[in-house]
């Protein structure tokens, strides 16, 4: 009967069933094949390595525990190996060992939705957004619950928000703010999707500096010195400098406000930062000054 439950996806019915038998009889080989299946099916992957271990104990050579024994090895050393790359923030190796891991068992759902979502998630660290989007979409996909769903749903809004698909992140937050509206992750992303497409209509510092979203300092810095290095007004001809001027001062403008992590956050949240900006123009910080011959002088936040 557990191996029919099995069939019919009611796998907690069939640990308990197999469950029974093994309390009458401790060495059923079926027994303890068939629950370590059940366990494997609610990707329990663990206790079915138990229970496989156990029966291989009474028959070393049993080949179908042998069997599911030696897939579940080979899956969990690629897993392994992929949260161990996750972990020190390689990325790319980590969705090659996760990929190695679903191929094994592509079937296997309560798995390879987490696994995907996964992917997702390093995916959105590359700013690899279409990527994200594309594992997020086959998670989807997968059609396991409201749960499993609300979880991709968050990395699918925040791969469009960094994708500077704005309407769609709102879209994706939406949807998952009324699946779980007591969850403040949906909430929080939502406001910040809904900032972004506003802003996008407006001056947006991140475009100004050809920048993320998700930008670190450090980017953020970078992208200022190329931007404001190639559009200084010293550098283009005299019929040119008065748009290069107004150029440079938005690409200042931009720095001020997102090298600044707390006016930065403001921003982030759609709060009015520009009379902060102008106040730091005039005392202190990143600044650049017109002088006579049209000469500007700039300095970079250390």
């Amino acid at each position: 009967r557990a191996r029919f439950q099995i069939l019919l996806g009611d796998y907690y019915a069939a640990v308990a069933d197999s469950g029974r038998c093994i309390k009458l009889e401790s060495n059923s080989l079926d027994a303890l094949e068939v629950r370590g299946n059940a366990y494997y099916k609610l990707n329990e992957h663990e206790m079915a390595m138990n229970h496989w271990r156990q029966a291989l104990h009474f028959d070393p050579e049993h080949k179908g525990v042998k069997d599911h024994y030696r897939r579940l090895k080979k899956i969990e050393k690629s897993m392994n190996r992929g949260d161990s790359a996750s972990e020190q923030s390689d990325h790319t190796a980590a969705i090659n060992h996760w990929k190695i891991a679903i191929e094994v068992d592509s079937d296997h759902k309560l798995f390879v939705h987490p696994t995907t979502l996964k992917m997702a998630k390093s995916y959105v660290s590359l700013k690899s957004w279409d990527d994200a989007i594309g594992a997020c979409d086959f998670a989807l996909k997968l059609g396991l619950n409201s749960d499993a769903d609300y979880e991709t749903m968050l990395v699918m809004g925040e791969a469009h928000l960094g994708g500077e698909q704005y309407d769609e992140s709102v879209r994706w937050y939406q949807r998952a703010s009324e699946l779980k509206q007591d969850d403040t992750r949906a909430k929080e992303g939502l406001q910040r999707a809904q900032v972004a497409l506003k802003q996008s209509k407006e001056i947006d510092y991140y475009k100004v500096l050809g920048i993320s979203r998700t930008a670190t300092s450090k980017e953020v810095k970078k992208a200022y010195r190329a931007a404001a290095l190639e559009h200084h007004p010293d550098k283009v001809a005299e019929d040119q400098r008065e748009v290069a001027e107004q150029k440079f001062m938005g690409i200042a403008a931009a720095y001020e406000i997102l090298s600044d992590d707390d006016l930065r956050a403001k921003y982030d949240r759609g709060e009015d930062v520009t009379g902060n900006q102008q106040q730091q123009q005039h005392h202190g910080g990143q600044h650049f000054q017109h002088h006579g011959g049209q000469h500007f002088h700039f300095n970079f936040r250390q």
